[in-house]
């Protein structure tokens, strides 16, 4: 004999929710970006010029020089992401159509590509053509543009390896304005993680009234300090074992919109195409977009390591 509990029912959801995830490009509105055609484009660079030459004698012959010049190539790659959707699916479940929101992931994922091709342009190689006709060489980001993790502040007493301190960022950015690498009324960035920002609230510089007019402890952002306008990735380069931010090291960037150079040679788009070659009903969601970015400036771009453990 059957009891009440045989005719207990299940109850499903019928909306689908979305997971936790970074959904926007958070690093596109810090660089200069460009439309492109064809398989590279190609960007041309004036080098600095030496000191004029005195005059010397009356009438004398003109010394003309040559001018330095640079050409760096982007090299741009195409995606795509396509997922099938039956029309048996739908009639299968109790989930409301799955189609809009599969896009809108779709759209995230490219979103976080565009950070990722941002964030190895800055830190990755660039390619440059010194003569016309001449082969392509790779340039690394030297060395001396990075923030070593073991950097102290003179005067604070530290020692070792030291976290996303205040002493770091004010030593990055005297790196670019000896270099005479901001260009007057320039827009910095700074591109950090979360773990990073808390290790430099820390500092009283970053929370006392008489150093800043934000009110980091009640808002809990940083928006702008040093001149820098402060932006949240979780995408540079980070060792920290996930779910523990206090592990490994990271990396953060500072540049003005001028050191890297994006190209989009097919924006982002999306298109739904019934697949006839397929039996039953079924529907294509595709997302496609070429693009690529290079670093055009290496004294503009400076890398600074933190040790997350500090």
């Amino acid at each position: 004999m059957a009891t009440w509990d045989a005719l207990y029912t299940q109850q499903y959801d019928s909306n689908l929710r979305i997971a936790s995830q970074q959904m926007e490009s958070r690093l596109l509105r810090s660089v200069t970006i460009d439309k492109m055609a064809g398989v590279n484009k190609y960007f041309e660079k004036i080098l600095t010029l030496g000191a004029p030459q005195a005059r010397g004698s009356r009438f004398a012959p003109v010394q003309l020089q040559d001018t330095p010049f640079e050409r760096r190539a982007l090299t741009p790659t195409s995606f795509d992401d396509a997922r099938g959707v039956d029309s048996l699916d739908k009639l299968r479940t109790t989930v409301e159509d799955p189609s809009a929101k599969i896009m809108s992931e779709q759209s995230f994922a490219f979103n976080r590509l565009i950070d990722d091709t941002i964030i190895a342009a800055a830190t990755g190689n660039a390619f440059l053509q010194a003569t016309v006709n001449s082969t392509f060489t790779s340039v690394a980001l030297p060395s001396t543009q990075i923030v070593p993790i073991g950097y102290d502040e003179p005067g604070t007493g530290q020692t070792g390896n030291t976290g996303f301190t205040v002493g770091k960022v004010k030593f990055a950015k005297s790196l670019m304005e000896t270099a005479e690498a901001i260009r007057p009324g320039e827009e910095v960035f700074l591109a950090l993680t979360s773990w990073q920002k808390m290790q430099l609230i820390r500092d009283a510089q970053v929370t006392n009234i008489f150093f800043t007019d934000n009110k980091v402890l009640i808002e809990g952002q940083i928006e702008h300090f040093l001149g820098c306008t402060f932006l949240h990735t979780e995408r540079v380069p980070n060792t920290a074992t996930a779910g523990s931010p206090n592990t490994g090291q990271a990396t953060a960037l500072m540049y003005p919109m001028s050191a890297i150079e994006f190209g989009w040679l097919e924006p982002l788009h999306g298109r739904v195409d019934p697949r006839v070659d397929l039996r039953g009903e079924v529907w294509q969601l595709k997302a496609l977009g070429s693009f690529g970015a290079t670093r055009m400036f290496e004294e503009r771009v400076t890398e600074i390591i933190s040790d997350n453990t500090q």
